[in-house]
C-alpha cells in the first residue's frame, strides 16, 4: 500500500542569485525555473514495428523575474552588442536554491547567455518593477545539487 504524502515536504521556492563571471553579485530574483529539451530521432530496428528514440541533443534554458534594482543586465547585453561585426552577450552563473523541510538543493548553473526576447526598460505604475529573462545555458547543470531522494 503506498504511503500518505508528507506534506510537510512539498518544495518551496527559496532564492536565486545572478552573478557576473568575475563572481561579483549582480542581481535578485524572485522566480526562477530551469528545464530541459532532449531532442531525439527514432530509429527501427529490422524486425521490429516499434521505433526507439535514440537522444541526439541536450539543452537548457533558465527563466528569471529579476527583481528591478537597476539596469545593469539590459546594460550588459546593450553594450555587449554595440560593434555589431563582433558582439558578445554577457555571460552568467546563476544560484537557485530550493528547501524542502531540513534539506536545501543548491543548483549552481554556469554559463548563461540571454535568449530569446530580452526586456530592456519598462514602467507600469503603482506595481514593483521585475523583468522576466531567459538564459540558455552554455553547460549541463551539476545534478549533484537537487535534493535527495525522499524515502
Amino acid at each position: 500500500m503506498p504511503q500518505p504524502v508528507d506534506v510537510g515536504r512539498i518544495t518551496a521556492g527559496f532564492r536565486g542569485k545572478m552573478f557576473r563571471s568575475d563572481g561579483s553579485r549582480w542581481g535578485q530574483c524572485s522566480q526562477w525555473a530551469l528545464s530541459g529539451t532532449v531532442t531525439s530521432t527514432d530509429e527501427q530496428p529490422l524486425g521490429s514495428a516499434w521505433p526507439v528514440a535514440v537522444a541526439q541533443s541536450f539543452a537548457a534554458t533558465l527563466t528569471v523575474s529579476e527583481l528591478v534594482i537597476d539596469d545593469e543586465i539590459p546594460r550588459a547585453v546593450l553594450e555587449g552588442i554595440q560593434d555589431i561585426t563582433n558582439p558578445h552577450l554577457p555571460i552568467f552563473r546563476f544560484v537557485g536554491e530550493r528547501n524542502i523541510g531540513e534539506s536545501t538543493s543548491t543548483l549552481v548553473i554556469d554559463a548563461c547567455t540571454p535568449d530569446g526576447t530580452f526586456p530592456i526598460a519598462d514602467a507600469i505604475p503603482g506595481q514593483t518593477m521585475t523583468r522576466d529573462l531567459t538564459f540558455r545555458v552554455g553547460t549541463p547543470p551539476d545534478p549533484a545539487g537537487l535534493l535527495p531522494r525522499y524515502a
